[in-house]
């Protein structure tokens, strides 16, 4: 009997920033043709190529690079500089390389060596700092062993959707959006609602990056369970979501209309 599928490497970004009312985060909704999460609102972020390179930097740099793609924004700072590059300098940087960088995640590197940047900003890569790590449960056809980063948004940049993946951008604030999901107004995976729960505790973007950095970095794997003819999908206790079990992951999306 075949096991389950490789779990690829992934990674997510919570780009997040003090809006007039409080913390929002960065949220976008992936064109409804897709066939994986199509039309969920979800954290930019993607495969981790193998030229993104080894271990948790791979992994950050990969976030990086699918958050330029998706959305535009460059975290990235001129070489020997502490702040990002600037939204003139940005819209520069997007209009050469990011349909490249997309269909050729390799130009990646070259592009920042080309234009004399560094990945992040005051602390590089480090910036990125972890918040969860979610692994696809094992029956699912396909899955991603994906880590989410916490990472503040680069002043003065405008984003964009890309139109391929990412079909709208939305700041949001965490308790609007959860607000919306149990309206049945949002399309939500079960990942995503229960890092926004997280998230939440938050209120300000100096919070948020505190209480990443006080946080277990333990990889969840939930399990999906069949009870009373029902698929229950199972985390442990002491993942710190304050939630332990939901409905199945398809039923979780509560799809009624899109917000």
């Amino acid at each position: 009997m075949a096991g389950p599928v490789p779990a690829l490497p992934a990674a997510s970004l919570l780009v997040v920033r003090d809006g007039p009312a409080g913390l929002e985060v960065l949220m976008q909704t992936r064109a409804a043709g897709l066939s994986f999460a199509g039309g969920l609102m979800v954290f930019p972020g993607g495969r981790v190529d193998r030229f993104d390179g080894p271990g948790i930097e791979g992994f950050r740099r990969g976030g990086v690079r699918e958050l330029f793609e998706e959305t535009g924004l460059l975290l990235a700072r001129p070489r020997g500089a502490q702040a990002p590059v600037d939204e003139a300098r940005r819209r520069q940087v997007a209009r050469r390389y990011r349909d490249r960088v997309s269909r050729k995640p390799g130009l990646w590197r070259h592009m920042l060596r080309r234009e004399g940047l560094v990945e992040g900003c005051a602390t590089g890569l480090g910036d990125l700092v972890a918040f969860a790590h979610w692994i696809t449960p094992e029956p699912v056809p396909k899955r991603f062993d994906t880590r989410f980063f916490l990472v503040r948004a680069p002043r003065g940049q405008r984003s964009s959707p890309d139109g391929a993946e990412a079909v709208a951008l939305q700041w949001l604030s965490p308790h609007r959006l959860l607000d919306a999901w149990a309206r049945e107004e949002a399309l939500l995976m079960f990942p995503t609602r229960l890092i926004l729960t997280k998230l939440a505790r938050a209120r300000t973007v100096a919070e948020a990056l505190g209480l990443a950095r006080a946080s277990v970095d333990a990889a969840i794997l939930p399990k999906v369970i069949s009870r009373d003819g029902r698929r229950t999908v199972t985390i442990p206790a002491d993942a710190g979501y304050g939630v332990t079990e939901a409905s199945h992951l398809d039923a979780e999306l509560r799809v009624r209309r899109r917000w």
